[in-house]
């Protein structure tokens, strides 16, 4: 007999952000400060994103380790 893993809603909800593909838009949402230093970071290439065209996008997988990365450093804009 085989044993199934039971798979809770909050398994999946949690599987669905993490792989969540996040806008410019979202970023805004997401870090604790301004617009202009979201565009600084865009602009400086320091964000893991890809261009597509004049969007810009990224997964929340790859924005929290990028986060954890730079834990303790300072990105100079």
């Amino acid at each position: 007999m085989s044993k199934d893993k039971i798979i809770s809603n909050e398994d999946i909800y949690k599987s669905d952000y993490e792989n969540r593909i996040l806008t410019q838009t979202d970023l805004y949402e997401i870090f604790p400060f301004g617009k202009t230093k979201v565009r600084a970071l865009i602009a400086s290439g320091s964000l893991p994103l890809i261009k597509i065209g004049k969007d810009y996008i990224t997964s929340w997988n790859v924005l929290e380790d990028w986060i954890r990365d730079n834990i303790g450093k300072e990105i100079y804009l």
